[in-house]
């Protein structure tokens, strides 16, 4: 689907979006523990029909018990047996999903847009352990149940992969620990694994700066909680903060200041740049208001989700700025260091794209342009907060991409004022 934008500054309030990354794991913790549990899903985006779906193929059960309400059965009853997953494109789910599978089946397939190469370090480990992959026709096949033990990583090995490693080790018989060659990059996003795998009852140490994991753990269903709720996603309403800083008032609800969510570091970046932006811990809101902005030089290697709406803030701020450590942004649904730089470009901004970092010299005024999301949801999302700051009209390529992980986005555009409409419908 393509879309026409037109320039409308956005204001007013608005309720986060659920944390895909919380209601991810959540999801994974109901299937492996020992009861059916109730969980609050309020959008069905493409990720979690995803999770949903490859829960069913382990042999649990997900069934609306309300509009906004599902009843998890765990996976224990009715396991499968060699199980086919789907990953399609999302290279993110797949790396969760290896190790967890490899603790539950001898054997498996994953139907994926692009499998993970096998000379990978991540799959030299899972070889090393006992599971081993090959790979043909859009499939990787694994034969071999994962083993526990010594497991060494570089810093720098997504938060997926680890985060599902981590949920997948306590199921062995075997202790393990992880280990790491350098700094881990992506800590942040691991403490909402860890978080969420000792709420069912499961327990990860730190050690040193590793991990220690215990064999022959089980998850556990909450025993004080008959429903589960899952808390609002920082990354989501990073666009919409920074909307706000860069032309209009907008206060997102649901948004807790003690989240383990590392992307809530969008409040510390933008106050950076010069933004009028505050969280009220007692109503869980965050205000970002119209404010002056200026460039800043940023690390965001740790909080990589936050690039593409940063990005737009940095192409209208006052001065230089630079994201650095961004490398693995090109392997995600689209090379989000080209894609940025491509679509801000045509828009007027001054950006220049290195190997794993962006440059921005800032502009005044963006200008409408004919741009394209690449199929990435999280481009789709940037570039409709850059066309509502241009002059003129903008055309979205493939703006539908947000409904991988946030389906209502444009609703909630249009919520706070932004003009878009379906070419096709016109």
């Amino acid at each position: 689907m393509d879309s026409l934008i037109t320039g409308a500054s956005l204001e007013g309030m608005l309720p986060a979006s659920q944390s895909k990354w919380a209601l991810h794991r959540m999801i994974f913790c109901c299937a492996l523990s020992e009861e059916p549990t109730v969980i609050t899903i309020n959008d069905l985006s493409g990720d979690i029909c995803g999770a949903i779906d490859t829960v069913i193929r382990f042999g649990g059960a997900v069934l609306p018990v309300s509009e906004r309400e599902y009843r998890i059965t765990p996976i224990w009853e009715k396991k499968a047996e060699n199980p086919v997953i789907y990953a399609r494109e999302s290279g993110t789910f797949l790396r969760f999903i290896i190790p967890v599978a490899a603790a539950l089946f001898d054997s498996f397939e994953i139907r994926c847009a692009a499998a993970i190469p096998p000379f990978s370090p991540i799959m030299q480990q899972m070889e090393e352990h006992g599971c081993s992959c090959s790979y043909g026709d859009g499939v990787m096949r694994f034969k071999g149940k994962l083993k526990g033990g010594d497991f060494t990583l570089a810093g720098n090995t997504g938060g997926r992969f680890l985060s599902g490693l981590l949920f997948a080790l306590p199921l062995l018989e075997e202790d393990s620990r992880v280990s790491f060659t350098s700094r881990l990059q992506t800590g942040g996003y691991v403490d909402m694994t860890l978080e969420k795998a000792a709420k069912y009852g499961v327990r990860i140490y730190r050690q040193g700066m590793g991990y220690f994991v215990k064999g022959n753990q089980r998850y556990l269903k909450p025993f004080d909680r008959e429903k589960l709720t899952v808390e609002g996603d920082w990354a989501g309403a990073a666009f919409w903060l920074a909307a706000g800083a860069i032309g209009g008032d907008v206060c997102c609800g649901g948004l807790s200041t003690l989240s383990s969510q590392p992307d809530k570091e969008i409040v510390p970046l933008l106050a950076r740049m010069g933004a009028d932006i505050r969280a009220d811990n007692r109503t869980n809101s965050v205000f970002a208001l119209k404010s002056r902005l200026y460039g800043i030089d940023v690390d965001c290697s740790a909080v990589p989700d936050l690039v593409p709406a940063l990005a737009v803030a940095m192409s209208l701020a006052k001065g230089n700025s630079m994201i650095r450590n961004i490398g693995w942004l090109r392997h995600k649904e689209s090379d989000r260091i080209r894609a940025l730089c491509h679509n801000l470009n045509l828009m007027g901004a001054k950006v220049t794209e290195y190997d794993d970092a962006l440059g921005f010299v800032g502009v005044k005024q963006l200008k409408g342009a004919e741009i394209d999301s690449f199929g990435d949801h999280r481009i789709a999302m940037a570039m409709a907060i850059a066309a509502t700051y241009a002059k003129g009209k903008t055309v979205l390529k493939n703006s539908d991409a947000v409904r991988k992980s946030y389906p209502r986005f444009y609703y909630d555009f249009k919520q706070l004022g932004g003009i878009i409409e379906d070419i096709k419908e016109r």
